[in-house]
């Protein structure tokens, strides 16, 4: 990463050329001009505190020469993360996109281009939506497998169900059509083959309860099943106006709701014992490294903030995808399924 870096920075070096434009940007308003400002000291202040929480005179290798002068014990480097290192330790952790968010924010108050809203809110969602699933597995770790099971089932996919249902009030029905499917693909292929390739290469044999694996596959293909009905019944009962579809939609819609609330019932009530609910840490699951407090307010949060990006998001992306020349159908198959997991 060092070398790769240092590369990148002697190029950018040695192609450095000036911009050739006059002005990039300008700001009247007082405000505007104290926030810029603003974000640029508070940026430095951060980048020099930062950099004093590291220990350059380990960090640069004196200490063991200094030690061994003084023929002193040498010991190993301990991992510590202070402040702000836990947050971002690495460049490569995803949570340094967090500073789009107020990118975001910046870009949609000063009437930025469509596109930059765009891009800078589904930056942020990313990291965000990574805070949402901890906290989810989190507060798992607290309530038990079944009940785990349920929040991550109902939380995981917050991010794309607020994006989804904002670009329905926007009147975007292929972006959701498109999402619905592919958080299907994304959940499905991406996220549980990913699990199961990594499981496999560091244990020879995984575990996982049967009758929750059981009960999970046959709401999968019911909900497949209630996804092609309204689609078979339009094809072989032609409405030009769709109104027997839209009530065909309503009324299969009305039975998965149902069938998704026995469900619950049966894995959390009636055979709970089958499902090895218990408020002790399941076996061979990590127990939670937060509090249950922390978990909600880590919840909370980054669902009130994906909420309102979203809405930036949703809000841009017609002019977006316009000045990008892509379609909405692959907006909601790729973009919004890789951000919200």
């Amino acid at each position: 990463y060092v070398l790769i870096a240092s590369a990148i920075l002697a190029l950018l070096m040695w192609q450095w050329r000036p911009i050739p434009v006059p002005l990039l940007w300008h700001a009247d308003a007082t405000w505007s001009i104290v926030l810029g400002w603003s974000i640029m000291i508070v940026g430095v202040l951060v980048h020099l505190w930062a950099t004093l929480l590291i220990d350059h005179f380990e960090l640069f290798g004196l200490r063991q020469g200094w030690n061994a002068i003084l023929e002193k014990e040498q010991r190993g480097p301990a991992f510590v993360t202070p402040w702000l290192y836990k947050i971002v330790r690495h460049p490569l952790y995803l949570r340094w996109l967090l500073i789009f968010a107020p990118a975001a924010v910046a870009a949609e108050v000063l009437h930025w281009s469509p596109l930059i809203v765009f891009s800078f809110a589904a930056l942020a969602i990313i990291p965000l939506s990574g805070l949402l699933g901890m906290a989810t597995e989190e507060l798992a770790g607290h309530a038990g497998p079944t009940v785990g099971g349920l929040l991550n089932a109902t939380l995981g996919n917050l991010a794309e169900l607020i994006i989804a249902s904002l670009a329905l009030k926007a009147g975007l029905i292929g972006l959701v059509k498109a999402s619905i499917t592919g958080s299907i693909l994304g959940n499905v292929l991406l996220v549980l083959g990913a699990a199961q390739l990594a499981g496999g290469l560091r244990y020879k044999s995984q575990q996982f309860n049967p009758h929750l694996a059981g009960v999970s596959v046959s709401l999968l293909v019911i909900s497949v099943i209630g996804l092609v009905v309204p689609a078979l019944f339009h094809a072989t009962h032609p409405d030009p106006l769709r109104v027997a579809t839209v009530r065909m939609s309503e009324f299969v819609a009305a039975i998965l709701m149902v069938g998704y609330g026995l469900s619950l019932v049966y894995s959390m009530w009636t055979h709970r014992a089958v499902f090895g609910e218990g408020g002790e840490v399941a076996e061979g699951q990590a127990a939670p490294h937060w509090t249950m407090r922390k978990a909600v307010t880590v919840l909370l949060v980054s669902a009130a903030a994906i909420g309102y990006l979203s809405e930036l998001l949703v809000g841009s992306t017609e002019a977006a995808t316009h000045q990008l020349g892509l379609s909405q159908t692959f907006v909601g198959l790729i973009v919004v399924p890789i951000i919200g997991n």
